[in-house]
C-alpha cells in the first residue's frame, strides 16, 4: 500500500515538472535568449558584480569584536567598586578615581561590562569579569581576538585571586556569560558611551 502512494506521488510530480517545461517552451525564452546575447551577458555580467558586492559588504561588516579596544573602555576601581570611563587604548591597570592601592599600585583594571536588555540603564549593567596584563609592567600590547587570552588574567568582581583566562578556571568565567539569567535573557557585552 505504502509503494501505490508513492507511484501515484511521483506521478503527479512527475506530470507537475512537464507541464513546467511546456509552460517555459510557450514563453520561448530559449529563442529570445539566442536572439539577445548581449542582453544575457550583461545580465551575467551584473549579477556577478552584485554578488561581489554582497560577499565583499558581509565579509567586512563583521560583528563588533568586544575585545577590539574602542574609544572608550570601562574600568573598575578596586579601592571602591565602582565602574568609571578611560581611554579604551589602555590595558590597565590605570590611575583610578579613588588612588592608588595600598601597595602603590594603580587601581584601575579594565571591567568587561554587560547587562540583559538591550537597551540598559545604568541599573541594568553588571561586571562579567576584570581584567588586567598577565605582568604587572602594564605594557602588554593590545592583541587581536584569536590572541585575547594570552597574557591576560582575569576574574569575577567577588573573586580573590586573579586566573589566566587560558586556564581552565578562565574558560569557566568567560563561558559562564554565555548562560541565561532566570528569565531566559543572554548576557549581551556594553560599550561605554
Amino acid at each position: 500500500m505504502g509503494f501505490h502512494f508513492l507511484d501515484i506521488l511521483s506521478g503527479a510530480l512527475r506530470h507537475k515538472i512537464e507541464q513546467w517545461q511546456y509552460r517555459l517552451e510557450d514563453m520561448r525564452i530559449r529563442d529570445w535568449t539566442h536572439d539577445n546575447p548581449v542582453m544575457v551577458y550583461s545580465a551575467t555580467i551584473v549579477s556577478v558584480g552584485l554578488l561581489m558586492v554582497v560577499l565583499a559588504w558581509n565579509y567586512g561588516s563583521g560583528s563588533p569584536d568586544p575585545f577590539k579596544p574602542d574609544k572608550k573602555a570601562w574600568f573598575y576601581d578596586q579601592n571602591t567598586g565602582r565602574l568609571f570611563i578611560a581611554s579604551g587604548k589602555n590595558s590597565g591597570p590605570i590611575k583610578a578615581p579613588s588612588g592608588p592601592l595600598p601597595d602603590g599600585s594603580p587601581a584601575g583594571v579594565r571591567a568587561h561590562v554587560y547587562s540583559h536588555v538591550p537597551e540598559p540603564k545604568t541599573s541594568d549593567l553588571f561586571v562579567g569579569f576584570l581584567e588586567k596584563p598577565a605582568a604587572q609592567s602594564g605594557t602588554a600590547a593590545q592583541t587581536g581576538s584569536g590572541q585575547w587570552g594570552q597574557d591576560r588574567l582575569i576574574k569575577r568582581e567577588k573573586d580573590a585571586a586573579w586566573v589566566s583566562a587560558t586556564s581552565p578556571q578562565g574558560r569557566g568565567i568567560l563561558s559562564s556569560l554565555s548562560l541565561p539569567n532566570d528569565k531566559g535573557q543572554t548576557p549581551m557585552y556594553q560599550t561605554p558611551e
